[in-house]
């Protein structure tokens, strides 16, 4: 307030001088930073080299420590017993991350010889016509399978590939604990209760890709 009075109380020559004085200001600050393209692109450069040493070596360090030494231990782990810590964070995750690219790959060369249990039990007595019948109805059933699997662990890495949050209810705010309890309109009733039956109905699949990965397991070859 008493800053706000020194502005109410001033004479018009303090106010002038004020004023004039703030234009001076002004206009220095303008020749030190030109609003040149060339200028701020050259200085933008330089602005970050001048910033990285005192902000890595000061404050940057202090904030980062705790993941600073999250890095040190997990290369610690990594050196003395080839796994860390990191790892194991999401071991879910990256497990599917290491399968889905090998089963694309396996998939697309598509080299793989047909594993007998999805051929007939009478499939050697059977005339050369019928087995090529018998052998590409069992390459589909395959590909099925695979593509299944592939769903499974995919998922597993970005559901909201799949099944993205619907953007009608993004506006809720996600800082509330009673987010997902939350007062609905009719409206967001009906497709917050179409959005869980579809996650549902995802798992079961993700469920069931993950029982073929299992029960198929050995016929992951070429």
């Amino acid at each position: 307030m008493s800053y706000q009075l020194s502005f109410d109380f001033e004479t018009p020559e303090q106010k002038e001088k004020r004023l004039k004085d703030w234009h001076d200001q002004e206009a220095k600050l303008n020749k030190l930073f030109p609003e040149d393209d060339n200028y701020y692109t050259y200085n933008k450069y330089v602005d970050k080299l001048i910033d990285l040493l005192p902000y890595r070596l000061g404050w940057g360090f202090k904030n980062n420590w705790y993941e600073l030494r999250w890095w040190a231990k997990c290369k610690y782990q990594k050196f003395r017993y080839g796994v860390s810590d990191d790892d194991v964070f999401s071991l879910e995750t990256n497990i599917a991350k290491f399968v889905v690219p090998r089963l694309q790959y396996l998939k697309k060369v598509g080299k793989m010889g047909i594993p007998m249990k999805f051929l007939p039990n009478n499939y050697t007595s059977l005339s050369e016509e019928e087995q090529q019948k018998a052998e590409k109805i069992a390459e589909k059933e395959i590909d099925r399978i695979l593509d299944e699997i592939i769903f499974a662990f995919d998922y597993i890495i970005d559901p909201d590939k799949y099944l993205p949050f619907p953007q009608s209810l993004t506006k809720w705010d996600l800082k509330d604990r009673n987010y997902f309890n939350r007062e609905k309109t009719i409206e967001e009733k009906m497709i917050w209760d179409e959005y869980i039956k579809k996650c549902e109905q995802y798992n079961e699949r993700k469920t069931q890709g993950l029982q073929l990965f299992v029960d198929h397991i050995d016929m992951l070859w070429i």
